[in-house]
């Protein structure tokens, strides 16, 4: 599952938030977008994972140097994406009819 989340991650950052969008809560980002950008059939889901919550796989993707989040926020607060980090680079998104957002649209 920590895979994925990273995968829903980039994901969702490179086909859905632009830097307009930021600052972001970083439950908004999981819930709208991270979750309804996975692909069709899998689960997107924190508590699946080796994280406590959404605050903590945050704060690895600071680490990571992917994110900088709001120092003064509580909650996770996305202020930046660093999209020239390689990983967001290199990443081939998924084409959009394969994931539940393109899904959802259809009913």
């Amino acid at each position: 599952m920590d895979d994925t989340l990273v995968e829903c991650f980039l994901q969702a950052a490179k086909t859905r938030v632009k830097d307009r969008d930021l600052p972001i809560m970083g439950t908004s980002f999981y819930g709208k977008h991270m979750r309804t950008c996975r692909q069709v059939g899998t689960s997107c889901d924190v508590k699946d994972s080796s994280y406590f919550g959404f605050k903590d796989f945050a704060k690895q993707l600071e680490v990571d140097g992917l994110i900088t989040l709001n120092p003064m926020s509580a909650d996770p607060q996305i202020t930046k994406i660093h999209r020239d980090h390689w990983e967001l680079r290199e990443w081939e998104p998924w084409p959009h009819h394969t994931t539940v957002a393109a899904h959802k649209s259809r009913r």
